[in-house]
């Protein structure tokens, strides 16, 4: 389904032939986006009367891919030609650019993540669905001043190992890096058009160091005061100094800000290898749009890759380049919080009662 149909519904209307498309969506940004544009002569007629703060759908193959709002237009011009260009994102996007709250409550104890989160959005009235079995509970959580909705969000999932993460279509689904598998695959000489692979060491620490959110008590001292535990982990694969000091998402105590430590070792180290694909269509299979959060199958002898990434970031676009997908990949474990696996004992780290080793190796040729 190379040609696969594209538009920009408004209301009852739907707008077709944008001459250059792009549709995105990003684990790492929680809200989607879309850009389009066309150029007309200027004997042509005038252009579509498009103004931001529309609510708008976007569609393939006339079902909706991204349900949100008009953010912008541009619109320039010669004395021949003029172009017109729209950008928007789905409904989540509010959540990025607005306050947490104006009303209170400005604190949360003891309450389920999800009914938590369900909480902070329902003024935007976007949707929420939780893929936690149990959802975590938040213990004690308070909005900063000035606080962002998805700046809270965030903060309050990432110190559960949880990603908030759109749907696209009007909601926000708390979930983790999914096991649940891409229905296509990466295979060189098959449909993989462009590759890239990145392997980065600049995010590599010697030492991870966790602080505790302490309580700030009457009478207390300011050394007393910072003593909120700390969490230590060493990476021995990094052989100079090179410290990292982080303050926890919320209180904790020296076991959960161990487990923080950990995780911020491996996603780290994952972090670091990427790899980016551009292949044909914008379906994975018959049917199946590609998508985030997803397992691939990769062979890719030229970049040593034989293995399964995750799907972090899905482009569709269309324009002087044909009808692609851009794939943004990295090791599963970069987003995965499960301490459980890692180990210390193979670095020299203070934790010896962990097990594994908290890397994945997927190069063939990497034998390091």
């Amino acid at each position: 389904m190379i040609n696969a149909s594209f538009g920009l519904r408004l209301g009852g209307d739907l707008y077709f032939g944008w001459e250059e498309i792009s549709i995105r969506r990003d684990l790492t940004c929680m809200s989607g986006e879309f850009n389009v544009s066309l150029m007309r002569q200027m004997s042509d007629g005038t252009i579509p009367q498009i103004q931001p703060g529309r609510s708008v759908h976007v569609e393939i193959d006339n079902a909706p891919v991204l349900i949100g709002w008009i953010d912008s237009k541009n619109v320039s011009y010669s004395a021949d030609t003029v172009t017109l260009s729209i950008s928007g994102r789905d409904k989540v996007g509010d959540l990025i650019d607005c306050a947490a709250t104006v009303k209170g409550p400005f604190e949360y104890n003891n309450m389920p993540l999800d009914a938590v989160i369900r909480k902070i959005v329902e003024p935007f009235k976007i949707t929420v669905k939780s893929e936690l079995n149990p959802a975590p509970t938040i213990k004690r959580l308070a909005i900063q001043p000035g606080e962002t909705a998805f700046d809270f969000i965030d903060r309050a999932c990432r110190a559960h190992g949880v990603l908030p993460v759109s749907d696209g279509i009007g909601g926000l689904v708390l979930t983790r890096p999914a096991s649940e598998r891409s229905a296509g695959a990466l295979i060189f000489g098959q449909n993989i058009l462009t590759g890239e692979m990145t392997v980065d060491a600049t995010q590599r620490h010697s030492l991870y160091v966790v602080k505790g959110q302490a309580e700030s008590l009457d009478g207390t001292t300011e050394a007393k005061q910072m003593a909120g535990g700390e969490g230590r982990v060493e990476d021995g694969e990094v052989t100079r100094y090179r410290p990292k000091v982080l303050v926890g998402e919320n209180q904790g105590y020296s076991g959960t800000l161990k487990e923080r430590a950990l995780w911020e070792r491996k996603a780290d180290r994952a972090r670091g290898t990427k790899a980016s694909y551009v292949v044909h269509g914008w379906y994975a299979a018959d049917s199946v749009l590609w998508r985030p959060n997803t397992l691939v199958s990769v062979t890719d002898p030229i970049a040593g890759i034989a293995s399964d990434m995750l799907i972090v970031a899905v482009e569709f676009s269309r324009g002087a380049q044909g009808t692609n997908t851009r794939l943004d990949l990295a090791l599963p474990e970069a987003f995965d919080i499960d301490t459980k696996a890692n180990s210390d004992s193979d670095d020299g780290s203070t934790n010896s009662n962990a097990s594994g080793s908290g890397a994945t190796t997927v190069w063939a040729d990497d034998n390091d």
